[in-house]
């Protein structure tokens, strides 16, 4: 703060709503920046440890200045998590606007990786599953932070991260809306709000993309996007170019994680509770991730790659047309699910091997980048492999003689993924089911693409499944021209010709003209 204001007294009174007198001891300057200066302090009676950002009244005079910060406290105070600084309280005196918040004595994540510079990779997972899990948060609640960088990544007494500084942040007030403020730090800022000077409007995304810049940074010590000056700084971002240092001992896992959030395209990049299901954070934090999982409204079934999985429970909220479709039962009261071949988890990792995934039978496969596809039997004896899509007829290779195989490679990444996708779906001890023809086509994906509304699979047998964006699935099967719509809280299943039902399906009605867009896609 300019020398020209007032000091900050030693000892501040307040009383609260209650009639309640608090008094606040000042100690030592924490941190400064042009709109306030933040200082550690104690509450009095009991002496309890607390952060105080004191902001002065000629700063709040300005009218920009202040709808900036009511803005800061009511989203703020609205918050409520165990990566999220608490906020404590709001109030003044003739000088200045005081805000009470959780004190974090070791500093920021920036101070801890000046000592200690680069990080390990555990380190830097076990710092971005904490910081996507204060983004669930946020972006559930349909905030955007808009300023994430390490300098705002604060550590409390345990070390524990906690998300700070609300001064940019914005409350959307649909799904939809976008924000077209240009704001944030310069070398942070994504493609869509420096290519179009905010004109282009931005959303929770923006957050997505810092995050990477907060992981490359981490990673390597060095900024992914800059630049001699702020012109090519966002020239670079721009363009998505950065380069992963020669010297540096980053893993493929760690990079691959990076580029995921580093997209170009902001409805390419996952969100943040995709994103924490990546396998560069679950490897470092798995007794975290379980605890997470249990948890019903992050219920998710895991991915882990570049734009992961769908959710398979979406949150509790519905729209009416949703609300008034009950899930369905089968003859023996049990809920209806959708069909056995279909779709349970799968990955993207189309920027190194292709796509892997693992179907609700517990059949797991994968269709690599070069158009050839392979499905692993359900004991991991055998696979059967198709070389291309015009392949009439699988080869059938022995896992006995992986060493020895033209495709080793491929055999092995279909063992390692049907580790993975098992063991992340709880399935790991599953009795597999009986394949007695090695030569009769075990049920597969044979073509897949993602689009902006979310993934396509198109099934050997033709049938298709599509996973939306809002975490609802539709599958079609080809020959009966059954329908199976999974709304996360139930399964319906109907026909093409009950969609004549305009009113009753309009939902499903919706969904199945998108499939047949997403379907142009398919390759």
């Amino acid at each position: 703060m300019s020398e020209s204001l007032p000091p900050v007294p030693t000892v501040l009174h307040r009383t609260t709503k209650d009639g309640t007198k608090v008094t606040y001891t000042i100690k030592d300057k924490m941190g400064s920046g042009g709109f306030a200066t933040v200082y550690s302090g104690e509450e009095m009676p009991g002496r309890l440890p607390v952060a105080i950002k004191c902001i002065s009244q000629t700063r709040v005079a300005d009218p920009k200045v202040r709808r900036k910060l009511i803005s800061e406290v009511d989203i703020h105070k609205s918050l409520h998590h165990q990566n999220i600084v608490e906020f404590k309280g709001v109030f003044q005196d003739e000088n200045y606007v005081y805000i009470l918040l959780e004190l974090c004595p070791n500093g920021t994540v920036l101070d801890m990786l000046k000592k200690n510079n680069p990080f390990s990779e555990k380190q830097t997972s076990q710092i971005c599953y904490q910081l996507l899990n204060a983004l669930i948060y946020l972006h559930e609640h349909r905030v955007i932070h808009r300023d994430l960088k390490l300098q705002n990544l604060l550590l409390d007494k345990n070390n524990h991260m906690k998300l700070a500084d609300f001064g940019l942040s914005a409350q959307l007030q649909s799904d939809d809306e976008k924000k077209m403020t240009l704001c944030g730090t310069p070398s942070y800022l994504s493609p869509e709000v420096v290519g179009g000077g905010g004109k282009r409007g931005h959303t929770t995304s923006v957050d997505i993309w810092a995050t990477g810049v907060c992981s490359f940074l981490m990673l390597t010590g060095k900024q992914p996007f800059q630049g001699s000056d702020k012109k090519i700084t966002y020239k670079n971002i721009s363009h998505v170019s950065y380069q992963w240092p020669e010297k540096s001992h980053v893993s493929d896992l760690a990079k691959d994680f990076v580029d995921h959030a580093l997209q170009k395209d902001p409805n390419a990049r996952p969100t943040a509770k995709e994103l924490i299901t990546h396998p560069f954070i679950t490897t470092y934090n798995s007794e975290f991730i379980t605890q997470t999982l249990k948890t019903p409204v992050a219920a998710t079934t895991l991915d882990s790659s570049r734009n992961l999985i769908m959710t398979s429970r979406p949150d509790n909220s519905s729209s009416p047309a949703e609300a008034e479709e009950a899930p369905e039962t089968h003859e023996s009261g049990q809920p209806l699910r959708l069909p056995s071949y279909s779709v349970r988890i799968w990955w993207d990792y189309s920027h190194r091997y292709g796509l892997a995934y693992m179907l609700h039978n517990h059949i797991c496969g994968a269709c690599f980048n070069d158009s050839s596809r392979i499905i692993l039997s359900p004991d991991g004896t055998f696979c059967q492999y198709w070389a291309s899509p015009q392949t009439p007829a699988p080869e059938i290779v022995e896992m006995s003689t992986i060493e020895v195989s033209p495709i080793r490679k491929k055999l092995l990444l279909i063992q390692h993924f049907a580790v993975e996708l098992r063991q992340r779906a709880g399935t790991m001890h599953y009795p597999p089911i009986e394949i007695t023809d090695q030569k009769m086509t075990i049920p597969h994906v044979k073509y897949w693409a993602r689009t902006r509304d979310g993934v396509l699979f198109r099934m050997a047998n033709r049938n298709i499944q599509a996973n939306f964006r809002d975490h609802t699935k539709l599958v079609i099967e080809s020959n009966s021209r059954n329908l199976f719509y999974d709304t996360g809280r139930g399964v319906q299943q109907l026909t093409l010709g009950d969609l004549g039902d305009r009113e009753r399906y309009h939902e499903v009605r919706k969904r199945f003209v998108i499939v047949k867009e997403m379907a142009k896609e398919l390759v």
